[in-house]
């Protein structure tokens, strides 16, 4: 049996999973504060036997070639993993579990969303234009203009509702737009369709660069609550970075929480409800009035810290709309 199946194993053995699994392993390593464990102890592990059939010189020549991972006693008569390698897998298992949701956020958006070509490059349509063709299906999340390296629009769009049934229901229409019909199908197909094209079928989703998590909601049914209130109410679930709370819309608004994609956060409620709050996905026009409300109070803060200024001042004014 060749050095890298033992150490693959013994890598396996010693997963966190496992020993969470095992009693008779984590008993084991219990019994030594330093984690020791003797070669022959290990030999004999249900999974290790076969392997090494009582070759303890394979054994440790595995370890020795996995020395990020696992070390020897002086005497090499007894291992244990290295802490350094375990925070690393650590760390490592928590990233792909990042990327995983972060794939599984992007599929559902794209299984909601649509893709229509036919639209004239030389006419861009405008927002209020797409809306009215597309919202009398539902409710429209997002549009996005699709662009070429020089900014000019190629003549298709991706358009994102609130559920997969609407996107369903715009794909099974024969649509025109200034009498030329639209090609349609859901984005979830397109993605899939260009992957084939230029990846070999790979339509795997990952980030550029860090991945920032986090969700836009809207909410209703606030009534006199504060903005401390309604972020202490969802802490539980994700930190709030910010409230957005209209005067002219008493008990609802717009709240920004980190650490949680909308999908995640939604399933969390029953009926998209936590105590007296319903929430939903915002759309672009209500992330767009929160932006803006942020912004007013980041460059409210510079301004009071600037030398000179007085104490007292007035607060950011607050949207009215």
């Amino acid at each position: 049996m060749s050095e890298e199946t033992v150490l693959a194993e013994l890598k396996n053995i010693y997963h966190p999973d496992h020993i969470a699994k095992n009693a008779f392993f984590r008993e084991m390593l219990e019994q030594d504060p330093e984690r020791w464990i003797s070669l022959k102890k290990i030999s004999v592990i249900k999974q290790m036997k076969p392997l090494v059939n009582g070759d303890l010189n394979l054994l440790i020549r595995a370890v020795e070639s996995g020395s990020d991972a696992f070390e020897l006693n002086e005497q090499k008569t007894k291992l244990r993993d290295i802490p350094k390698a375990q925070e690393e897998q650590k760390e490592e298992e928590a990233e792909e579990a990042k990327v995983f949701k972060f794939e599984e956020h992007m599929l559902a958006v794209n299984r909601r969303s649509i893709y229509a070509k036919g639209f004239a490059a030389d006419n861009e349509p405008g927002r209020k234009d797409i809306l009215a063709l597309f919202s009398p299906f539902g409710r429209v999340m997002h549009i996005k203009y699709r662009r070429d390296d020089e900014r000019k629009f190629k003549g298709s769009i991706f358009v994102e509702f609130e559920n997969t049934e609407i996107a369903q229901e715009v794909v099974a229409k024969n649509l025109e737009y200034q009498g030329k019909e639209l090609l349609v199908m859901l984005k979830s197909e397109y993605v899939e369709m260009k992957a084939k094209e230029k990846y070999a079928g790979n339509s795997d989703f990952k980030p550029d660069g860090p991945l920032k998590v986090s969700s836009f909601l809207e909410f209703q049914g606030a009534d006199e609550m504060k903005p401390e209130q309604i972020k202490d109410l969802v802490k539980p679930i994700g930190s709030v970075v910010h409230v957005y709370q209209p005067r002219k819309q008493k008990g609802s608004g717009v709240i920004e929480v980190e650490g949680i994609w909308p999908e995640e956060f939604l399933a969390k409620l029953v009926d998209n409800k936590l105590e007296n709050l319903t929430f939903k996905v915002a759309d672009d026009e209500a992330r767009g009035k929160y932006i803006d409300d942020k912004m007013r109070l980041v460059n409210y803060r510079k301004q009071k810290k600037r030398p000179g200024n007085h104490r007292h001042q007035r607060g950011p004014k607050k949207q009215k709309t």
